[in-house]
């Protein structure tokens, strides 16, 4: 496994390229409650747990509109 996926936690500039994003979007991502920085001393880190589930599949949503029946 490569040193970059064996962090727990990566930069912002780390986190961009690993999601192949800019900070904008990044920090966007945050807003939405999508992604929670951690914060160490006066630096940002975002969880490797938490950019993995924001790229992985998502499970699909059953659709509750009801079509009609004959």
């Amino acid at each position: 496994m490569s040193a970059t996926l064996d962090k727990l936690a990566y930069t912002t500039p780390e986190a961009c390229r690993l999601l192949s994003i800019g900070p904008t979007t990044l920090y966007s991502l945050s807003k939405q409650g999508k992604l929670t920085p951690v914060k160490i001393g006066r630096a940002t880190r975002w969880r490797r747990d938490d950019l993995m589930q924001l790229i992985s599949p998502q499970p699909s949503q059953p659709t509750t509109a009801s079509s009609p029946c004959a």
